[in-house]
């Protein structure tokens, strides 16, 4: 493995993005994008087992080693706009696996723009977040959310790992090297996502777990309608199929990005 960063600017604000890479120099380059409150570490397992290809995974800003961003920068847009500068500097074709908020920000970023031959959304809730909509209008409940995940190891794995994921360490979620201020800024923006999808003009899947609780499986048909494309359910799956179950979802990939 080999760890880099790459550069972004925002607002004259420079942004130095980890990066870790599996097999430099090899094609194609597939590209794994984290969720809220989480990092790079969580696509561990799937970028250990797949194959021919180079697996480039990468911290978004106050995630994992990227330094956060100022508050008034800490907006999916802003993360979209460095997310396109990043892309910019891997090598072609480029394969994209986003993960729940990565989704988001990768959307945003694909939008009217080529960046890449195929993609992949894993859990991304197109639609907002109904309850953590409500939640993040609580005066007091988004500052203390970072709190009950970071300290409160016991309860986070009740509320947020599910039950199949007991044996895996928390740190293989990169929760404990989230940056609290960055988890709370953009807490509401994802809850309360709903643009209007359009398709991408390229190859598209988007994936869920069974018991995903992110976007329901009518929520996931409505987006492969309005994206025109297909989609794939991970039996057995919660909202984290690349850790409970990485060897379908490295499979699901391979056969997709025709890596095999």
């Amino acid at each position: 493995m080999n760890d880099f960063n790459l550069e972004a600017v925002v607002n004259d604000v420079r942004v130095s993005i980890s990066c870790r890479e599996s097999s430099p120099g090899f094609s194609p380059t597939v590209i794994f994008l984290h969720g809220w409150f989480d990092s790079q570490k969580t696509w561990d397992l799937v970028v250990s087992k797949i194959n021919n290809c180079n697996a480039v995974t990468i911290d978004f800003p106050g995630f994992g080693k990227s330094e956060p961003l100022p508050t008034v920068l800490t907006t999916l847009s802003v993360y979209s706009d460095i997310l396109v500068q990043v892309l910019e500097q891997l090598p072609r074709p480029r394969y994209i696996v986003a993960h729940s908020m990565g989704g988001l920000i990768l959307y945003e970023a694909l939008k009217d723009r080529f960046l890449a031959e195929k993609v992949v959304f894993v859990g991304t809730p197109f639609y907002g977040v109904s309850w953590l909509a409500r939640a993040s209008r609580l005066p007091k409940l988004p500052k203390i959310l970072p709190w009950l995940f970071k300290k409160c190891v016991r309860l986070t794995r009740w509320i947020y790992l599910p039950h199949n994921l007991a044996g895996i360490p928390l740190r293989a979620y990169g929760i404990q090297s989230a940056n609290s201020r960055t988890v709370v800024d953009l807490c509401s923006q994802v809850a309360n996502y709903d643009k209007p999808l359009a398709p991408l003009g390229i190859s598209t899947l988007i994936a869920r777990g069974e018991h995903e609780w992110l976007l329901s499986q009518q929520d996931m048909s409505r987006a492969a309608r309005e994206l025109d494309t297909k989609t794939f359910v991970f039996t057995g799956a919660d909202h984290n199929p690349q850790l409970e179950h990485s060897e379908m979802l490295t499979l699901m990939l391979e056969n997709f990005f025709e890596l095999c």
